[in-house]
C-alpha cells in the first residue's frame, strides 16, 4: 500500500484496541518526491479537521507557527446550515440505484477485495514504548515554556505523545538536517 503502513488499522474495531495510536502518519521518500499518508478514524478528524491539521503542519515546517489560528471555544460548524432553508430530499428509489448495487457490482467488489487481501498479506503490529519518566519530563518542559510565555494553557500527556509522533516522521525535514 502506497500511503499506509502495514500496521495501520483499517476498521474502527482495530482503532479501539487499547494502545493503538489514533493518528497514523506514513512517510514514503523517493529521490524526487515525498508521499505522506495520514490515517485517522472519522471520530478524530473530518475533512475540515484534516485540512486544518495539514495547514498547521505546513506552517510549522515553514517556521510560521504564529500564523496558525487558535480554535474558537464556541465554534458551531452547523450554524450556517441551520440558518438556511431545508430542501426536501428526493425519495430513495429515485437516486439512480446508488444505494442498491447490482449483483454483478457486489461480486466484482468482493473479488477485488479478496485479491487485495491476498496481495497485502497479514498485518503486523509495531509497538512504540515511551517511558513514563521521559513523558513527565517533556510535559514539565512544555508547561514551563508556556508559563514563561505567560500562557495559562495546559499540556496533557496526549499532547506530548502527539508531538512526538509528529516529530519522528518529519525529523529529516529540519533545516539543519539538510
Amino acid at each position: 500500500m502506497l500511503f499506509r503502513g502495514r500496521g495501520t488499522p483499517l476498521h474502527l474495531e482495530q482503532f479501539l484496541v487499547p494502545g493503538t495510536p489514533t493518528l497514523h502518519v506514513f512517510v514514503l521518500t523517493y529521490e524526487d518526491a515525498t508521499l505522506i499518508g495520514l490515517t485517522a478514524p472519522h471520530l478524530l478528524l473530518d475533512v475540515q479537521g484534516a485540512a486544518a491539521l495539514c495547514r498547521a503542519w505546513t506552517a510549522a515546517l515553514n517556521g510560521n507557527l504564529d500564523s496558525i489560528p487558535a480554535s474558537p471555544r464556541n465554534y458551531d460548524p452547523f450554524a450556517s446550515i441551520m440558518a438556511s432553508q431545508a430542501v426536501p430530499s428526493a425519495p430513495l428509489w429515485s437516486w439512480g440505484g446508488w444505494y442498491f448495487p447490482s449483483l454483478f457490482s457486489k461480486a466484482y467488489w468482493h473479488i477485488l477485495f479478496y485479491f487485495r487481501k491476498r496481495r497485502e498479506g497479514p498485518e503486523s503490529a509495531r509497538w512504540m514504548w515511551i517511558p513514563h519518566k521521559w513523558l513527565a519530563e517533556r510535559k514539565a518542559e512544555c508547561m514551563s515554556e508556556l508559563k514563561a510565555r505567560g500562557s495559562t494553557e495546559f499540556v496533557g500527556s496526549n499532547d506530548v505523545l502527539a508531538a512526538t509522533y509528529w516529530k519522528v516522521p518529519t525529523y529529516f525535514l529540519r533545516v539543519d538536517f539538510l
